[in-house]
């Protein structure tokens, strides 16, 4: 959609023709045939990134800015400190900057079959989500506990020795 300022409409409008059978007032002329037409618009653009809201390749615009911050809201868009509006793809991570990440509890990889896998941990951020693990404290009573064999256990030492994280 393009919009026309009204210095154009009117510059475009007092070079249509005017003469016998042709409208001769500027505005008449706008009005009747609908050529050109002044739209007032409002297109939303994240504060990060510049990326307008809409759909790949094609802004969106709309006629108020009521209309406008509503159909961000409801696209998961959301507003950053200093009331700059962040896209759906920068929010969370620009969010978690200034907030703080929201951790889920630190896990232990499994197998299909529920056995203990190496001897790593890992979480994520639920709004950002950031992965992050790190090598397993586990003591040989928990290990037990959790029904693992021996060969289970001696790979967790190895890999408690190593110092690797999965």
């Amino acid at each position: 959609m393009m919009c026309v300022t009204p210095e154009l409409v009117v510059r475009t409008a007092k070079n249509v023709p005017t003469g016998s059978g042709l409208l001769n007032h500027p505005q008449t002329v706008i009005e009747e045939i609908g050529m050109v037409q002044v739209h007032t618009c409002v297109s939303v653009h994240c504060a990060q990134c510049g990326d307008p809201l809409g759909s790949p390749g094609v802004e969106a615009h709309y006629p108020t800015e009521t209309a406008a911050l509503d159909a961000a809201a409801a696209l998961g868009w959301r507003l950053g400190p200093g009331g700059r509006l962040w896209c759906s793809a920068c929010a969370p991570v620009l969010t978690c900057e200034v907030e703080g990440h929201e951790f889920s509890a630190w896990r232990h990889p499994r197998t299909e079959r529920g056995e203990l896998l190496g001897g790593s941990q890992y979480r994520h951020c639920r709004r950002c989500c950031l992965h992050e693990s790190r090598l397993a404290a586990l003591l040989a009573a928990d290990v037990t506990e959790r029904g693992t064999t021996a060969a289970m256990r001696a790979q967790l030492v190895d890999v408690a020795e190593a110092g690797e994280v999965a």
